[in-house]
């Protein structure tokens, strides 16, 4: 019964779908698991070797410091997930007749969590572990650990979502009636994160690249790390017993009472949470009704898809916070690459002044796709709205049209944004502002059309509904396709530079153009009555 109602949770928060669907989004999520691990292996192994041969402190103090963090963060990026499985209404409607008992229920959620924070352990600490084991004899043992770490960590970051993620519950439930305040932390908090993102890539770049012969200027934060490191528990315990330094028993016992009391506390607030889930909440101040203003079908229609695009919370950091934080992610990572290529590449660069042009095309182009398809799924934010779209009074294709539109616009007016950013701090030069923003404004408008296709394909109620998800495939192959292209006329056809993005354009022109004309011949007949949950 337990592995059902885990099955239920995993099912429930977006794992649902055709066979083709899930095996495309399984592959997706697993081409990400080995990117970001082995991005920290390598750049963990890096900064160890530079901290430990300028540094008089252990370079362990680091990888204990990163431990801790990481532990952290993980466990802040999993309180989403406990509020949508613990506070969702339509999942307690849907267990409640059951012959399940709330013990059941509550184990099968924080099995969910606690799987969800060991995948994100796995991701996040075992790459770390493994880097500093590489460039030290190290036995198997320690690789074992490493392996087994994230589920120990797993059981205290499970206590920390417990804890927070009423806070978070109440947060979430008075930002969510308040639109332009989260509109307003949004756009606050992506623009930190990039300076964040580029304080400490450049922190990294300094580090990996060597332009810095010592790291004096630092030792009074090793310093005090050094202090600090023994109380960052439970990673400084792990990492004694995993490297015999200290006192064995002591810190067995310590990790065991520490996992054992955290799991507790984690298990008992989470029970407590979901027995009264019904008593929290931030009550919503009763309004004077207004009197409600007339509109035509159209107008309507265009007011209803900014309210559902703008106004809900589930598409405030996926894709409302992605076109603010476009024109600053661009320029701080077209500002490093340009670095690391005119550091590291110089004679390229030099020989090939277009290949530092065809990167920058090529991560504007990904940028571009990644905001596209965040907004491309209209009938998913209809929700039950969706058995209402038969009876609107316009016609599939408009009404469709409307619905692409709105993602549509916004996303070229923040690839504009991001290229007139570039192209004033000289990262780019015209010809990459121009061609980036043709072809950047076909994938988007390609994007649009293949997401609403595919998101009306899973609504239908034809048994021929699904399918692969061309939208996913056209979002990484046509930037993918551009950037070879790119590189291969530059490097074997001689071509001036001007007649190279000419062709790129024009190529990306003729891929584009089905997905654009399929959109006006499928939703002319398409029948907007869709599958709809009654809960």
């Amino acid at each position: 019964m337990i592995l059902s109602l885990v099955y239920k949770e995993w099912k429930s928060r977006g794992q649902s779908g055709t066979l083709a669907l899930k095996l495309l989004r399984v592959f997706g999520h697993v081409l990400a698991f080995c990117a970001v691990f082995a991005t920290i292996a390598f750049l963990y192994t890096g900064v160890d070797e530079r901290i430990e041969s300028l540094s008089n402190y252990p370079s362990s103090d680091v990888l204990i410091l990163y431990l801790f963090i990481a532990l952290v963060l993980s466990a802040l990026l999993t309180l989403g997930k406990a509020r949508s499985s613990l506070f969702t209404k339509e999942d307690r409607l849907l267990l409640t007749p059951l012959p399940i008992t709330d013990d059941d229920i509550i184990i099968s959620k924080c099995f969910y969590l606690y799987m969800r924070l060991v995948i994100a352990g796995l991701m996040l600490f075992t790459p770390a572990l493994i880097g500093y084991a590489v460039r030290r004899p190290m036995g198997v043992h320690f690789y074992i650990f490493s392996v087994l770490y994230p589920f120990v960590a797993a059981i205290p970051a499970l206590a920390i979502v417990g804890i927070l993620v009423f806070p978070y519950k109440l947060c979430y439930d008075f930002l969510k009636e308040r639109p332009w305040l989260q509109i307003l932390l949004a756009a606050l908090s992506v623009v930190a994160l990039c300076f964040l993102y580029q304080y400490v890539l450049d922190f990294f770049l300094e580090t990996l690249l060597g332009s810095r012969t010592d790291i004096t200027i630092a030792e009074p934060v090793l310093e005090a790390l050094d202090a600090v490191v023994p109380f960052l528990t439970p990673a400084a315990n792990y990492f004694a017993l995993m490297t015999n330094d200290g006192e064995t028993v002591f810190d067995l016992l310590m990790l065991i009472g520490i996992v054992i009391a955290l799991g507790g506390m984690g298990y008992f607030v989470l029970s407590a949470l979901y027995r009264k889930a019904a008593r929290f909440g931030f009550k919503k101040k009763e309004k004077e009704a207004k009197p409600v203003k007339l509109l035509s079908p159209t107008k309507a229609l265009i007011r209803k898809e900014g309210v559902l695009l703008f106004r809900n919370s589930n598409y405030l950091f996926s894709f409302t916070s992605l076109l603010i934080m476009q024109p600053f992610l661009c320029f701080v990572v077209l500002s490093s690459l340009s670095e690391i290529l005119y550091t590291q590449m110089l004679a390229y660069v030099t020989y090939f002044p277009e290949l530092t042009n065809g990167v920058s095309l090529l991560i504007i182009l990904l940028f571009s796709s990644l905001i596209g398809g965040a907004g491309s799924d209209g009938y998913t934010r209809e929700d039950k709205g969706r058995v209402w779209l038969s009876q609107i009074p316009v016609s599939p294709l408009k009404e469709a049209l409307i619905k692409a539109a709105l993602p549509f616009l916004v996303s070229v007016l923040s690839l504009f944004v991001s290229d007139c950013v570039l192209l004033g701090f000289g990262l780019v030069n015209l010809s990459v502002f121009f061609s980036s923003l043709f072809i950047g404004t076909l994938l988007i408008a390609s994007l649009s059309a293949l997401g609403l296709y595919n998101d009306s394909k899973k609504f239908s109620k034809s048994r021929k509904a699904g399918g692969m998800d061309m939208s996913f495939l056209f979002s990484v192959g046509l930037p993918l396709l551009v950037g070879i292209m790119h590189f291969a006329l530059v490097f074997l056809s001689g071509l001036p530079s001007p007649l190279i993005y000419l062709v790129e354009c024009l190529f990306a022109l003729v891929l584009s153009l089905p997905a654009i004309l399929g959109f006006f011949l499928y939703h002319r007949r398409a029948v907007p009555v869709m599958k709809v949950d009654i809960l």
